[in-house]
């Protein structure tokens, strides 16, 4: 069985297009954690800066998983920043062959 874990990160650079560009400052972050046997919640959050504005957003991720198999459920995603705000909701996959993951996302955007 697993435990609760999670991850952060920090990224920086410049991003531009047209003759314009800025630099951008992003911290990301997940955590998961087990829900009984076989199922688990993952949460992810991302924050940062360009062009002097913000933006954001996090996803929620439910899912049954078998390490031995692959894993399925639905995700929920809300982004943003600027005056623009997109969610996306649908179901995800994996399938565990060896060393390969094959991975699908399906939904609307």
């Amino acid at each position: 069985m697993s435990t609760l874990n999670g991850k952060l990160s920090t990224e920086g650079g410049v991003v531009g297009g047209e003759g314009v560009s800025s630099g951008v400052g992003m911290v990301d972050g997940s955590i998961t954690t087990p829900l009984g046997h076989a199922f688990g919640l993952q949460v992810d959050g991302t924050a940062g800066t360009a062009f002097n504005g913000f933006f954001g957003g996090g996803t929620a991720h439910l899912f049954w998983r078998d390490p031995a198999i692959g894993l399925f459920g639905p995700v929920a995603s809300v982004q943003g920043g600027s005056g623009v705000r997109a969610g996306w909701y649908g179901v995800e996959a994996e399938l565990y062959a060896g060393i390969f993951t094959f991975g699908a996302w399906g939904g609307y955007h």
